[in-house]
């Protein structure tokens, strides 16, 4: 793989998600389309609103996706509300294993990912599905082509 970026919002369904990928990467081959479903509301307390004081590397993030896409079953997906002007766009902060609740609240209340501190809930999915998806010719690849593609950006399709 030559490059590997997780982009941050959530889409409602692959063509949005397309779109934004040839905005943001242009000349990108394909993505890796992470297929989610809300599990539950994750409570944002206010302690979570304070000042960070871990920077939480790009690098970081990237590695939580990577553990998810060769474990997926063991990880669920963070996803905040960061706003836009007047809109709030939900946008992935991680993944993080399974009934290991305390790193998710630790990770809210010293990391610095933003959380809107006006929002009361951040939300949890799972993963239902990953697959790869041809951004030229707009179809879902066969598992082999995941794994011969120069570059790779990671996408998400939620519903």
């Amino acid at each position: 793989m030559e490059e590997l970026t997780v982009i941050d919002p959530l889409f409602p369904n692959i063509e949005e998600a397309a779109e934004y990928v040839n905005v943001f990467k242009n000349g990108c081959e394909a993505v890796i389309v992470l297929e989610m479903k809300l599990v539950r509301k994750w409570p944002v307390r206010p302690e979570c609103r304070k000042t960070p004081n871990f920077p939480y590397t790009p690098r970081m993030r990237n590695d939580s996706f990577l553990r998810l896409l060769s474990q997926n079953r063991q990880f669920v997906v963070l996803a905040t509300l960061e706003m836009e002007s007047e809109h709030a766009t939900p946008v992935t902060a991680g993944a993080f294993r399974k009934g290991v609740d305390s790193d998710i609240d630790l990770f809210l209340q010293i990391a610095d990912w933003p959380v809107t501190p006006s929002y009361e809930s951040a939300a949890i999915y799972e993963t239902k599905r990953i697959y790869g998806w041809d951004m030229e010719n707009r179809r879902e690849l066969p598992e082999s082509g995941m794994e011969t593609e120069e570059n790779v950006i990671f996408g998400w399709k939620k519903v």
